[in-house]
């Protein structure tokens, strides 16, 4: 009889552990957020051991409240329970709304599974966090042409920014048509907007970052006649009065930061932490492939790190996603570049650097939840999605990244 009850106790314990075992497949160009004490990952591409790639309609997260080893994340498939309408790339993801419990889908390739078709406006999709459920917002008013290869960010008003990019809905003779300008779409009054970009190169794939004091800063790129864009210069669209400049960035003139596109960038502490990209049309790997660029002075000034200690090295890729969590760093999946050819692979691991130590770890404890004079409104801002702003430039675990980084 206790035979019998063991059998019976190890069948379905092995029938349970296949269910919920996941391991996502290597992709690039998806989308992630940091939210809830979770890091989510929506879409992307996903080679295919024939050589083709499939756009992703997955969604999937791992817990950062508890302790995190690279080797053996414990990985949480949404797919079924929330899924997506729509199989995506090179979208941002941002918390907004005016009860900040929204998370939007904006931008990139939108692919409806469905009809077989292409989205060519700028649809906008929202994931309700209390209810995990996911729904086409219904615009007011106009809705502009899809911008591919452009990236958003979202201010502490609720107001995504989406630069330049390619027009998903003009392809000519095998011409694709690169977009200027900056589109605005504001997650209280769910309506777009239009601002000009002055005479800012047109680009796709670059980074950008919102600071505190409410400058988006636009870093390399690439440009619509396939050149890098000059990554020693960053350009600038300040929010509060809707002007654009430029700003030459300094540094030790022995080190030489290579230009680069579909790199990742976050702020920690007055700098932009800059991994990895690609350059040139093979897009081979950038030299240095960790790069800091302070923005806390009056001069924008490169600085390069010296990795202290390494136990988990990580791959040089591009058109992955990084995300600040406490003092780390978590950059995750992409294309794995070399110093020679076109990208031959995708990666599916998740590496971790730790910005105190400057040491790329395979383990994380997660940091403690910010404290009541953090979240006080005294002591610090909030962003979009009400999470804390430490006045430092450092984030709690809750506060969602306010980059991403696309095809």
């Amino acid at each position: 009889m206790n035979k019998f009850i063991l059998i019976i106790i190890f069948f379905f314990t092995s029938f349970d552990t296949k269910i919920v075992a996941f391991t996502p497949k290597a992709r690039h160009s998806h989308a992630s957020i940091v939210v809830d004490g979770k890091v989510y990952y929506f879409g992307g591409i996903t080679p295919t051991t024939e050589g083709s790639q499939i756009l992703s309609n997955e969604m999937f997260y791992f817990d950062i409240t508890k302790e995190v080893d690279t080797s053996s994340i414990l990985w949480v498939d949404q797919t079924a329970t929330s899924p997506m309408s729509v199989q995506t790339e090179g979208a941002t993801t941002v918390v907004g709304s005016n009860d900040n419990n929204t998370i939007f889908m904006v931008g990139g390739t939108m692919f409806h599974p469905k009809t077989n078709t292409l989205e060519m406006n700028a649809l906008v999709y929202a994931f309700n966090i209390n209810n995990q459920i996911w729904s086409k917002v219904e615009v007011l008013g106009a809705t502009p042409p899809g911008r591919k290869q452009a990236k958003g960010v979202i201010d502490p008003n609720g107001k995504i920014y989406l630069f330049c990019g390619i027009n998903a809905n003009y392809v000519s003779g095998g011409v694709i048509g690169y977009l200027g300008g900056m589109e605005i779409f504001d997650t209280k009054s769910l309506s777009w907007s239009t601002v000009t970009s002055d005479n800012t190169e047109w680009r796709g794939q670059y980074s950008a970052t919102i600071l505190e004091n409410g400058n988006i800063i636009y870093l390399g790129g690439l440009t619509m006649l396939n050149a890098d864009v000059d990554i020693s210069k960053a350009y600038i669209y300040n929010t509060n009065t809707g002007i654009w400049s430029t700003e030459g960035i300094k540094g030790d003139a022995t080190i030489t930061i290579d230009n680069r596109y579909g790199h990742s960038a976050v702020l920690y502490k007055g700098k932009i932490i800059i991994y990895g990209g690609a350059k040139g049309l093979n897009q081979v790997t950038p030299n240095p492939s960790l790069v800091f660029l302070k923005v806390d002075g009056e001069q924008y000034v490169w600085e390069t790190p010296q990795t202290l200690t390494i136990d988990n090295p990580p791959l040089p890729v591009s058109h992955h996603s990084a995300e600040i969590v406490g003092d780390f760093m978590i950059v995750a999946f992409g294309n794995v570049t070399n110093n020679l050819t076109l990208p031959t692979s995708a990666n599916d691991k998740v590496f971790l650097f730790n910005l105190n130590t400057y040491s790329w770890v395979s383990h994380f404890n997660p940091p403690p939840p910010p404290s009541q004079t953090d979240t006080d409104g005294k002591n610090s801002s909030t962003d979009a999605g009400g999470n804390p702003i430490l006045t430092d430039g450092s984030n709690g675990y809750l506060t969602p990244s306010k980059t991403f980084h696309v095809l």
